[in-house]
């Protein structure tokens, strides 16, 4: 975030020639301010340093995803719907496999991204549908295995329909149809699919002790009043954050007056924040 807003700075949007010049032709892809800051500011010690942390970032990031995914291909859905009684020599070739086959399939849509910010909004509009069944199953006895499913699914789908006929679109305003998409077919599928038994739900409840509401299986009215202390929580856990990320931005803008207030704002938040979970834990 502060080497973003340094980049804003060096390279300010109001005077492209500037980035052209110091970033030697790379022009119009801002996405290079951040290399073409290394470049410019760190000493050879700390660029190298820097670029091999980058290196190491990005690779443990790609082979833990990479075997995650064969991970699912493997025992998810290979041994429970094709070879249920696979041999753990066999389900170790069928992994090997699905890393290869997971590493052809990044290759192949990495060489057609343009763009690391339009690419990030893809995804995230893609795992956006997963937002309200994972905050529901957590407090509502109705929500299912189908909620989500649903929800992930339409995500998918309205992500790929709605980019492909609106390519020009705000990525903000495609992420409030996408959201909206995939919470009503998730509430859909919720009410239109058996609900879990009762028998899991009171595993559940005694395994996780949730809040919320519970088809009378807790004592609700406590329960409930569980759940607005927790939003209330939540509230000033988003304000503390939001107010200390935009105050560190307009300091280092030089936006004393607004940066300081935004501060203080976080500071106050968060502090109120830990007052109200001690009260809580001590409560509990």
């Amino acid at each position: 975030m502060v080497v973003g807003l340094v980049a804003l700075i060096v390279f300010p949007l109001s005077d492209p020639a500037r980035f052209h010049a110091l970033g030697q032709g790379v022009a119009g892809d801002r996405e290079m301010a951040y290399p073409i800051l290394m470049k410019l500011i760190l000493p050879s010690g700390l660029l190298g340093l820097i670029f091999v942390s980058l290196m190491a970032a990005f690779m443990s990031t790609v082979d833990t995803h990479i075997n995650w995914g064969a991970s699912y291909l493997a025992n998810d859905i290979y041994r429970r719907f094709i070879r249920k009684n696979a041999s753990q020599r066999e389900l170790v070739a069928i992994s090997r496999a699905s890393v290869i086959l997971i590493s052809i399939l990044a290759i192949l849509i990495a060489s057609q991204i343009r763009s690391i910010e339009k690419a990030w909004k893809f995804f995230v509009a893609i795992g956006a549908g997963l937002g309200l069944p994972q905050i529901l199953r957590w407090v509502w006895w109705r929500a299912n295995a189908w909620t989500e499913i649903a929800g992930m699914l339409s995500a998918l789908a309205g992500s790929a329909v709605l980019y492909l006929l609106f390519p020009g679109t705000r990525a903000e305003y495609l992420l409030f149809w996408i959201v909206l998409l995939s919470a009503s077919a998730a509430l859909a599928a919720t009410f239109l699919t058996p609900p879990v038994s009762e028998a899991t739900l009171r595993r559940f409840i005694a395994k996780t002790s949730p809040f919320g509401f519970w088809k009378g299986l807790t004592s609700e009215q406590a329960e409930r009043k569980n759940l607005a202390s927790k939003m209330y929580m939540w509230i000033l856990g988003v304000v503390a954050t939001f107010s200390g990320m935009f105050g560190i931005g307009y300091l280092v803008r030089l936006n004393w007056p607004t940066g300081l207030a935004l501060l203080l704002i976080g500071g106050i938040s968060f502090r109120w924040l830990i007052k109200i979970m001690a009260e809580s834990d001590a409560y509990n």
